[in-house]
């Protein structure tokens, strides 16, 4: 989309999602899968609250960010997971940032 008069800005659409290394349901071990897309991201602020399957969340931004994804257990444990969303051009990993947190609770 154009910003003015002068200046074309492009983004990048990207898809954060939980799931399963094969195909089977998740539904009898996770309740909800909680996306934070504000701790970096100032084009899409709050969290964003998936309670079935699938739990994935898409968006477009201009920039890459840290996103926090807190899953919920149906046995009332969760966890939560900081990942580095690299938004390159080329598709691949990020060096800038590259670990990924994970907070038992």
């Amino acid at each position: 989309f154009v910003l003015g008069r002068f200046r074309t800005v492009t983004g990048h659409s990207w898809t954060a999602f939980v799931r399963p290394y094969e195909d089977y349901s998740l539904s009898q071990l996770i309740s909800k899968v909680e996306f934070d897309l504000s701790p970096d991201n100032h084009a899409t602020k709050g969290t964003v609250e998936i309670n079935s399957e699938p739990f994935e969340v898409s968006r477009w931004s201009l920039h890459a960010f840290d996103i926090a994804i807190t899953i919920h257990l149906t046995s009332k444990r969760r966890f939560t997971l900081r990942h580095w969303l690299c938004l390159s051009q080329s598709g691949g990993w990020s060096t800038t940032k590259n670990s990924t947190q994970v907070t038992t609770r």
